[in-house]
Parts: structure tokens; C-alpha cells; sequence
């Protein structure tokens, strides 16, 4: 009797030890929160600009000695559209670090009218010399803006999120070309100097960001720059001090 409880007690035991075994070697189940906002982003960005990179206008100047006057005008013949790269570094649960690289198409057309001398003023005939210019500038951008961005919800948090952003922007502007016809005979291609190649800015927007299902982000955004220098300068064809634009981006 003795033995066959000995017997019994043994397989018991051989039978428990696997699933108590198993038991203990198990890792603990471990559960991650989602990220809505991802550590690091990449994607695209489209850019429609509301107001003209160029001012344009009409400008008049007389000089009495010798005597002489010049009538000028000009028209923005820049490209609303442009686009680029965007990332964003997540450096807390509401800050991030936003970069794009944005490229734009400017330009103007300006003509300028110059006579020189003086005007009988009993004939019906302009007896000044008369000089016509007709000139065509175009160049392209390339902007970056460098923002820190506020969320106003948790990056694991759920659902649509609002941000705000500010922060600084750098425009370069390279390959320029001009053609400058003068009395109607062409061309001069001689291209007009800029200003500035480069110009700093201060930039101020707000946005929202949207998901789906497979993580696409889609970030509609509205952004204010203010650049402190020009890009072009002349006369009346000046380079816009205020850009408001709209953006959409999508990263990944």
C-alpha cells in the first residue's frame, strides 16, 4: 500500500513539473501603448502662396538736372505653387523639431520708359529722346524653414491633434536669367544682380494632423513668414516682405 502511494505521488509530480515549469519561464505579457505622433516622420509638402513673391506697380522718378524722366512698371510673374520634403523629430510628448525644404519659381516682367531733355510744350510731338526696356527675370528658391512645434495632445494619445509652431527660415536664390529688350531690338541676357542671395526670416503658423489606418499622416497647416531682406530690388519690381501661405503635407 505504502509503495503504490509512493508510486502515485511520483507521477503526480512528473505530471504538474512541465506546467509549472512553463509556468515559471514565461515572460510577463507586456502592453505597448500606440504612437499617433512617431518618433521620427519623412514625407512631402505641397505649398500654395496667397500673396505675390513679387510686388509690382507703377513708379515715376524725375531728375531736373540734366532733365530727364522715368516711368516704370512691373508685374509679378511668379509662380503660386511649390513644394518640397518635411520631417519632424518628436522630442517629447508634445514638442517636435519640423524641417522642410521647399522650392519655389519667382520672377517679374518690368518695362521702363526714359525721355531726356525737355518737352516743347507749343508742338503736339514729345520732342525728348525716348529709350524703352522691356525685361523678363525669373530665378529659383529654395527655402527652410526650422519650426518648433506645439501639440496640444499627447503623441499617444488618439485622434486628430492641434499644433502651433514657430521658429526661423533661410531663402536662397540661385539661377537667375533675364532678357532685356531695348527700343524693341533683343535681347540682353545679362542677368539682373539680386539683392540678397540669401534672406532670414521669422515664421509663425498652426495646423492640424490627421491619420488613417495604415499610419499615413495628412497635415494641412496655414504659415506666416516675414523676411527681413529682399531678394530683388529694383525699381518697381521688389521682392514681397510678407508670404502667408497654405500647406499640406504627408509623411510616413
Amino acid at each position: 500500500m505504502r509503495t503504490a502511494i509512493c508510486i502515485l505521488l511520483a507521477g503526480s509530480s512528473g505530471l504538474l513539473a512541465p506546467s509549472l515549469a512553463g509556468q515559471a519561464g514565461a515572460p510577463p505579457s507586456v502592453s505597448e501603448d500606440p504612437v499617433y505622433v512617431r518618433r521620427i516622420s519623412f514625407g512631402g509638402r505641397l505649398s500654395v502662396l496667397t500673396l505675390n513673391s513679387m510686388s509690382g506697380g507703377t513708379s515715376e522718378v524725375n531728375i531736373p538736372t540734366p532733365p530727364a524722366n522715368f516711368l516704370y512698371t512691373a508685374e509679378s510673374q511668379s509662380k503660386r505653387a511649390g513644394g518640397g520634403i518635411t520631417m519632424q523629430l518628436a522630442l517629447s510628448e508634445r514638442i517636435a523639431l519640423n524641417l522642410d525644404l521647399l522650392y519655389r519659381k519667382i520672377g517679374y516682367l518690368s518695362s521702363a520708359e526714359i525721355r531726356q531733355g525737355i518737352d516743347n510744350p507749343t508742338t503736339v510731338a514729345d520732342e525728348r529722346k525716348l529709350t524703352t526696356t522691356l525685361e523678363q527675370t525669373r530665378a529659383k528658391v529654395w527655402e527652410l524653414p526650422i519650426l518648433g512645434r506645439y501639440y496640444v495632445k499627447d503623441r499617444h494619445d488618439p485622434g486628430p491633434r492641434v499644433f502651433v509652431e514657430a521658429g526661423v527660415a533661410i531663402r536662397k536664390a540661385v539661377g537667375v536669367t533675364t532678357s532685356t529688350e531695348t527700343n524693341g531690338a533683343c535681347c540682353d541676357l545679362t542677368p539682373t544682380p539680386l539683392a540678397r542671395q540669401y534672406s532670414k526670416g521669422g515664421v509663425a503658423g498652426a495646423g492640424f494632423q490627421v491619420y488613417d489606418d495604415f499610419g499615413i499622416k495628412v497635415i494641412p497647416e496655414v504659415r506666416y513668414t516675414r523676411w527681413l531682406s529682399r531678394t530683388f530690388d529694383t525699381r518697381p519690381a521688389r521682392s514681397a516682405a510678407h508670404q502667408l501661405e497654405v500647406l499640406i503635407g504627408i509623411t510616413f
